[in-house]
C-alpha cells in the first residue's frame, strides 16, 4: 500500500492521467509519430521534486508515542 502513495504532485497527475485514459492517448499519438518517450517520467520526477508532499504523523489521545527520544502519554491529537 505504501508504494501507491503519491510522493508529490507529479505522482498525483500521473494517477489522474492513467485513470482518465489520457496516458493511453498520449502513448498512441507518440507511437504514430514514431516517438518512444513523451517525457512524462522526467516531468513527473521534476514535479515531485518541486512540489513534494509532506509526511505527517498523527498521535491520538490516550495513546503512547515518542516525541524525540522521550516516551510520552498523548492527551490530545497532534499533527506534525
Amino acid at each position: 500500500m505504501e508504494e501507491n502513495k503519491s510522493k508529490g504532485l507529479g505522482d498525483t497527475i500521473g494517477k489522474i492521467t492513467k485513470v482518465t485514459g489520457i496516458d493511453n492517448v498520449v502513448n498512441q499519438v507518440n507511437k504514430l509519430r514514431g516517438k518512444k518517450d513523451c517525457g512524462c517520467k522526467k516531468r513527473k520526477e521534476a514535479l515531485n521534486k518541486k512540489f513534494p508532499y509532506k509526511k505527517t504523523k498523527v498521535l491520538v489521545a490516550g495513546s503512547t508515542g515518542f516525541i524525540g527520544t522521550n516516551l510520552v502519554n498523548i492527551k490530545r491529537i497532534c499533527i506534525y
